[in-house]
């Protein structure tokens, strides 16, 4: 009787060991969101051909509010926008020794007007230095191009080059 007895407090004794089972358990997910800064010239950004210069334009010095197109940017950390040309000078059949300077760029809403380096190639900041990412998306691109009687007549072309930084 002992026996049965010391058997049946071991079975009770065991059984909440052997029976039990996991009611939660837990999971661990990492997720990662990369560093996202992207710019696109969207369209007419791409290629910008306005119409010659008026006789009001010349006197004034500048063609001003050329359309540009549009950029978007991308971004979901702040961020600056900057732009160069590829050399120092215009190319094309007018005035080749007019320098880039001459054109400036206004990125919009919330930019002015700032003129290119007159290297070309070094950029200058025409959005920033810190741009909230929430005001990542479409902006507008107008240029203004200092031009007055002593240019020559022809066609003034430069190769801009937008970068997007943090």
């Amino acid at each position: 009787m002992k026996k049965i007895v010391l058997f049946a407090a071991m079975a009770l004794l065991l059984s909440p060991l052997c029976a039990s089972a996991a009611t939660t358990d837990t999971a661990i997910i990492t997720l990662t969101i990369p560093a996202i800064l992207n710019i696109e010239l969207n369209g007419a950004a791409q290629t910008v051909a306005p119409a010659a210069a008026t006789l009001t334009e010349m006197l004034a010095g500048k063609m001003t509010a050329i359309d540009g197109g549009q950029i978007t940017v991308d971004a979901n950390q702040t961020w600056s926008l900057s732009v160069n040309a590829s050399i120092a000078t215009f190319t094309g059949t007018g005035d080749n020794a007019k320098v880039v300077d001459t054109l400036e760029v206004k990125v919009a809403p919330g930019g002015t007007y700032i003129a290119l380096n007159a290297d070309g190639t070094t950029a200058v900041q025409v959005l920033g230095p810190a741009v909230a990412a929430e005001t990542a998306g479409t902006h507008n691109i107008l240029y203004q191009f200092i031009s007055g009687f002593g240019d020559l007549p022809g066609t003034y072309v430069a190769t801009l080059t937008y970068t997007i930084s943090t």
